[in-house]
């Protein structure tokens, strides 16, 4: 998937550490969903690589804004790629 095409514009390193991101946070996600009881879409029960294309393109323009955001902290100690 090309991230430029959903509005996501990062550096090729940054790119691959958001699509990684995505696919955890997709598997938590419905991890955690279980164990509070809530029921998600069948369709989103999934692998993140075999989720329908929305869902996808949802989930990694939220990672790319998470991974924005923390960068825009400038934390102190951190080394930047």
């Amino acid at each position: 998937m090309n991230l430029k095409k959903i509005g996501i514009d990062v550096k090729l390193q940054m790119a691959l550490d958001i699509f990684d991101m995505a696919r955890f946070f997709h598997k938590i996600y419905e991890e955690e969903s279980v164990l509070v009881g809530w029921k998600t879409q069948e369709s989103c029960q999934v692998d993140f690589d075999n989720l329908p294309h929305a869902n996808k393109v949802v989930m990694l323009r939220t990672c790319a804004k998470m991974v924005n955001w923390l960068d825009s902290l400038n934390l102190k100690g951190v080394k930047k790629k």
